[in-house]
């Protein structure tokens, strides 16, 4: 399995790896809502069978295509620029 490190691969039960890519993915659902609770998550961890997980949906992350594009014309008025200045505390 390329998704963990070679050299931990006589320390893991494949089984287990799997649940736990799982979770993952069930963590970064495209909509916050179909994310699990932290609860969940440890219910889900700690339970026996892999089997009993939800299917996940598309991930956040995923690169699929916009279908409406912007042009960088409309780049600049979709942005705001935020500055921060820092002040350094002095003692009396």
């Amino acid at each position: 399995m390329e998704v963990i490190d070679e050299s931990v691969r006589e320390t893991y039960r494949l089984d287990e790896a799997l649940k736990c890519i799982h979770v993952g993915f069930l963590c970064v659902q495209e909509a916050p809502t179909d994310r699990p609770t932290m609860s969940s998550v440890i219910r889900m961890l700690q339970g026996n069978e892999s089997t009993s997980l939800p299917p996940f949906k598309e991930p956040a992350f995923s690169t699929h295509k916009n279908s409406n594009p912007v042009c960088s014309s409309q780049m600049s008025t979709i942005f705001s620029y935020n500055t921060v200045t820092m002040s350094l505390p002095e003692g009396r």
